[in-house]
């Protein structure tokens, strides 16, 4: 209960601020002030992230987290957390490709909260326990395909692939 008091408690301020920086955004002309509006919002909805997070930990525990599926476009979702991410990699000195095949549904029923969650942390580990080098992100979809296939990727997956890098 108090965790889930505290977390509401900091999640209304911190709205309010991510959206003051998207109306002053829509107001700067100035590409640079534009660029660091943008930081700054995407690190004030990390840190939502974050927030809500421990509140789902707290509904975990009394069992009461829900899933919300709901029909929403991946490629967007994936775009927008590759641009979390790069942001992240940048600042550590990393460099990155995300390649998603050219098959993968561009609608799909999914809890977009949730899904952002999962594919934010695995981002974000990967970043974290990176020294040095490149990261590789490689999303494919394989309808109806077992376990045992999906252990060794077919040598051609590259061909088939959306390819963003980390200035995309």
């Amino acid at each position: 209960l108090f965790i889930a008091s505290v977390s509401h408690e900091l999640r209304n301020p911190l709205n309010s601020m991510i959206g003051n920086i998207e109306l002053i955004r829509l107001e700067v002309n100035d590409d640079k002030l534009a660029k660091m509006l943008d930081i700054c919002k995407i690190c004030g909805e990390v840190l939502l992230g974050l927030i809500n997070n421990v509140l789902d930990v707290a509904k975990i525990n009394a069992e009461k987290l829900e899933i919300n599926y709901l029909p929403g476009n991946f490629m967007k979702l994936i775009e927008r957390v590759w641009g979390i991410s790069t942001l992240r990699m940048k600042q550590k000195g990393l460099q990155g490709e995300l390649y998603v095949s050219n098959n993968f549904p561009k609608y799909l029923d999914m809890d977009p909260h949730r899904l952002m969650q999962i594919l934010l942390n695995l981002m974000g580990n990967s970043t974290k326990f990176t020294k040095q080098g490149f990261i590789k992100v490689i999303v494919s979809w394989h309808e109806n395909a077992t376990f045992e296939e999906l252990k060794t990727p077919d040598p051609g997956y590259l061909k088939n692939l959306h390819h963003f890098s980390e200035e995309d």
